[in-house]
């Protein structure tokens, strides 16, 4: 069996929709399922038939145990799945209120999710990867913010192509003067970067430039949203109808 190619780093933790449509606080009864967007994208990735590394962390309790056996089942290697003996798993509450925007609510502080050390992908196997993948959830705090922007910084330094995802909201970290630094420096270390909505990005030729989608940058990105997702380039976009 040959070795991924993809490192895919960031949380895997357990998303709670509540049974019934209405606000958060109404809800009585939830609907377990397996969550987190790395590790969504580390298994649709498998399904495609192209299983990348997962990094992420588990608690040694209920919610891990599940996790762990979802990601086991569904394919993903599981080399850089860690459990933590001493800490529990990170949960989400997910409204539906037809009110109002989807709503999150993150149980995430002292978790084994938010756990994760700088060092724990080796450079050796960075040197044999051609993407390296993380996300904005997992720069709110520390350690695990140290442990994202590290591996990032060591991918680059490997030649790895590194894509960032800046999916992220302000109430998650703890001081919110953090947020457009953190998210600055991400953005310098990543090639390619996804993003939501009507928003678009372009992989940059080169790391050398100041900023994404620099003129005469002609290289594609992607523009995500509810219709689906497309190939974006300077002047035009063809799209790709979500499924």
């Amino acid at each position: 069996m040959t070795d991924p190619d993809v490192l895919i780093a960031g949380e895997t933790l357990i998303d709670l929709f509540p049974t019934t449509t209405g606000p958060l606080a109404d809800a009585e009864t939830f609907d377990r399922r397996a969550g987190g967007a790395p590790a969504n994208l580390a298994v649709a990735m498998t399904r495609l038939g192209t299983a990348p590394y997962l990094w992420t962390r588990l608690g040694a309790d209920p919610f891990g145990e599940h996790l762990a056996d979802v990601l086991e089942t569904q394919g993903v290697p599981d080399r850089f799945v860690e459990v933590d003996a001493d800490r529990k798993t990170a949960h989400t509450l997910v409204g539906d209120d037809p009110a109002a925007d989807q709503s999150f609510v993150f149980y995430k502080e002292g978790t084994a999710t938010m756990a994760m050390e700088p060092g724990t992908v080796p450079d050796e196997t960075l040197a044999n990867l051609e993407w390296v993948h993380f996300g904005g959830v997992m720069l709110c705090e520390a350690p695990v913010r140290t442990a994202m922007l590290d591996l990032a910084e060591r991918a680059q330094a490997q030649d790895c192509t590194v894509s960032f995802d800046p999916n992220t909201r302000e109430d998650l970290w703890p001081d919110p003067a953090d947020l457009e630094p953190t998210m600055r420096r991400a953005l310098e270390l990543a090639d390619v970067v996804k993003a939501a909505g009507a928003r678009t990005c372009r992989r940059r030729q080169d790391r050398s430039r100041g900023s994404l989608g620099s003129a005469g940058d002609d290289r594609p990105g992607h523009r995500v949203g509810r219709r689906g997702t497309a190939r974006v380039r300077p002047a035009h976009g063809v799209p790709y109808p979500r499924r």
